[in-house]
């Protein structure tokens, strides 16, 4: 039982890993509206990149804070929090219309 423990950690902070390492960020005065963003797929002979939506970037936040819960890595808490971040830019916060005020993008 503890090979299989030991296994599906070490799984979970690969995938940690991957998403901290591919999120997309940026530093001023090269800014971008997808910064906090995480990487749906990458196709490795083409080099293509295709960026997630929001059920990609739910999944990088809850594989993250899992990672930061079971190692206390800074790294884990800062790339979630930036991640949230892109998810709370993308709510709608225009009153004029209160069909759609609140709802994310």
């Amino acid at each position: 039982m503890s090979d299989l423990k030991t296994r599906a950690r070490q799984a979970v902070l690969h995938a940690a890993d991957w998403y901290v390492d591919s999120q997309v960020t940026f530093a001023k005065p090269c800014w971008d509206a997808n910064h906090g963003r995480f990487v749906y797929t990458y196709h490795m002979p083409s080099k293509q990149v295709v960026l997630g939506i929001s059920w990609t970037q739910a999944r990088a936040i809850m594989i993250l804070l899992g990672a930061y819960e079971m190692t206390g890595e800074q790294k884990y808490m800062t790339a979630a929090r930036l991640g949230g971040e892109y998810i709370r830019n993308l709510q709608i916060l225009d009153a004029r219309d209160p069909r759609c005020y609140g709802a994310i993008r």
